[in-house]
């Protein structure tokens, strides 16, 4: 009988080395592909009759005083070649910042930076140009304020192109500068992108219209190779009425898009549209 129950579990036993086929799981993955609906931006050009400004490095600053009828500002900043480091600030009266942006490039010749910025009607803000890097390297501005046509036509592009593209969401930390159980570091949630080679340039959209409407800090990187940054963007922004939209060039191949975000876990949450761009 105990022989009998022995064998029996001996043979229960065997079938655990018994070879079976791995079994299919469903294949997850955050990353976005910019090109799976073929969506591509309708963004107008910058206009290319707007003049540049020759604005001296080492800490020179500028201002635009934006019209009261305006909502809206398009700006391109570039460099002869040279690296360019400049911060761009929205000011609505002398205390309160509505817009904040750390620009650090390469090459500005190779990458300029081209941004739409929106704001409320009626307010007049003043924009902010100030460079920070050393005297030797000085930049050029282009500042236009687009017609009330034009605004609408970049507002209506702006929603329509958020609303039809692949989004993801980007939460903020636990505490602000510092990630879920770490000690350090910058920021919660860390989202990379990677650029198909067939696109040269990109139009990137944050915004926290669908997300609880608060204001969003995050940081940019766009590189080319594992941990290579050609450039470098801190973008802080008000909420819902104020998308943060620009124009990014990744000219040659493996570039890839980062975007951390710097804010709380309990109102840091944005999304972000990445939609190539022909203009």
């Amino acid at each position: 009988m105990k022989f009998s129950l022995l064998a029996i579990l001996c043979l229960q036993g065997t079938s655990a080395f018994v070879p079976t086929a791995p079994q299919s799981k469903p294949q997850t993955s955050s990353a976005l592909n910019i090109l799976t609906k073929g969506l591509w931006s309708d963004l107008p050009p910058f206009p290319t009759d707007e003049p540049f400004k020759r604005i001296q490095g080492g800490g020179t600053v500028m201002t635009w005083p934006m019209p009261l009828d305006a909502e809206r500002v398009e700006m391109m900043f570039r460099s002869s070649g040279r690296p360019m480091k400049v911060t761009v600030q929205l000011w609505v009266g002398p205390l309160r910042q509505t817009h904040n942006m750390s620009i650090d490039l390469e090459n500005g010749a190779i990458t300029p930076y081209r941004s739409v910025l929106k704001f409320k009607k009626g307010v007049g803000p003043v924009l902010r140009v100030i460079t920070t890097d050393q005297v030797e390297f000085p930049m050029e501005a282009a500042i236009s304020v687009p017609s009330k046509e034009r605004s609408a036509i970049i507002g209506k592009s702006t929603t329509a192109l958020f609303d039809a593209a692949d989004k993801l969401l980007i939460q903020g930390g636990d505490i602000q500068g510092k990630p879920f159980g770490k000690s350090g570091g910058v920021g919660g949630a860390v989202r990379t992108y990677p650029i198909p080679t067939e696109v040269n340039q990109i139009q990137v959209i944050c915004w926290s219209r669908d997300t609880g409407s608060k204001s969003l800090k995050c940081k940019i990187e766009l590189l080319q190779g594992p941990n290579n940054v050609k450039q470098n963007y801190d973008l802080q922004v008000s909420g819902s009425h104020q998308p943060f939209t620009c124009v990014f060039q990744c000219p040659g191949p493996g570039y890839q898009i980062r975007i951390k975000n710097k804010k709380f876990v309990e109102d840091g949450l944005f999304q972000t549209a990445i939609i190539p761009y022909n203009g």
